[in-house]
């Protein structure tokens, strides 16, 4: 499966240990058409210094939704450990 995101957009919030985005997520499965959806994540670390991805779907995407939230958990803490996020 490919997923991208894209889009990357922060929402200011005072809180300190909660980042939260808006973003699209380009996806593709078993070679179909490429399809869009809105998301909006966040990434919470708690007191130990463990970050939990919390994803919510502005649009339901016309695919199993549990597949592509565990590659897209991946995806964002993989952009998160590179710095890459906004």
């Amino acid at each position: 499966m490919d997923v991208r995101i894209e889009e990357i957009r922060r929402n200011e919030l005072p809180l300190a240990y909660r980042r939260v985005f808006r973003a699209t997520v380009r996806f593709r499965a078993n070679h179909a058409l490429e399809a869009a959806t809105p998301i909006e994540f966040a990434v919470e670390s708690d007191a130990l210094g463990q970050s939990h991805i919390h994803v919510e779907w502005l649009e339901h995407p016309d695919y199993p939704v549990v597949p592509l939230l565990r590659v897209l958990r991946q995806r964002i803490a993989e952009l998160d450990a590179a710095g890459q996020l906004p």
